[in-house]
């Protein structure tokens, strides 16, 4: 072997092209077909444990440090992921496997909570737990579960809470005001959650308003 390698090096410098110059660029093409190889297996074995594991399987929806979206295929180096834009993302495998991936798919319950910036009414701080109160009330009512979250079962009551304090960009402390929803995880995704929250916010700032409290951002510059 080591006389065909002197063979050729003889041939390039009959040639004019330097030994030394094609010895560098061996070693550098070596270099860069290992570290392709080593990424290729490294995906290849990520997939094999992605399959035979199955943390997630096509059609579920997932949430890793790379991508968030729905499961469309799953091969032996990527997996292609639909994102909630509608963009067809592949993820290299090894990606997937080395960080913390969600799915939200297979759980039981799936939640999420809403957050609302308020400013109490003169005087409304002492009324704090009744607003609380009411506000559990009004979302946990039946016909706020038909109009709000479509008639999904609740699996834990709507709870409210004082959360605490914030300071704003203007250097304001305002109070937040979280709303914590658990639902039965069924006919659920991304865009139906996203809906949800929205419906909730349109509730909690109505509720809220009606008793005298502002939010703010919303009101009108004067």
């Amino acid at each position: 072997a080591a006389a065909y390698v002197l063979i050729a090096l003889r041939w390039f410098q009959a040639a004019g092209v330097d030994p030394q110059t094609v010895l560098a660029f061996g070693g550098v093409g070596g270099l860069a077909i290992g570290l392709a190889s080593q990424s290729l297996v490294g995906n290849f074995i990520s997939g094999l444990l992605l399959l035979v594991t199955r943390p997630f399987t096509v059609n579920d929806e997932i949430h890793s440090d790379d991508v968030e979206g729905k499961v469309t295929g799953i091969g032996w180096n990527y997996t292609e992921v639909e994102s909630p834009l509608g963009s067809a993302v592949k993820v290299p495998n090894a990606n997937i496997s080395a960080s913390k991936c969600v799915n939200k798919t297979v759980g039981i319950m799936r939640g999420f909570d809403v957050t609302v910036p308020i400013r109490f009414p003169e005087g409304g701080f002492d009324g704090c737990q009744e607003m609380l109160n009411g506000l559990e009330a009004l979302l946990n009512a039946d016909d706020a579960n038909k109009e709000i979250f479509g008639g999904r079962k609740q699996l834990e009551p709507v709870a409210a809470h004082l959360k605490g304090m914030e300071v704003t960009h203007h250097g304001d402390i305002t109070p937040i005001l979280l709303v914590e929803v658990r639902l039965e995880n069924r006919d659920l995704d991304d865009t139906i959650e996203m809906r949800l929250i929205s419906q909730v916010n349109v509730a909690v700032i109505g509720y809220l308003r009606g008793l005298g409290y502002s939010i703010p951002g919303l009101e009108r510059s004067k």
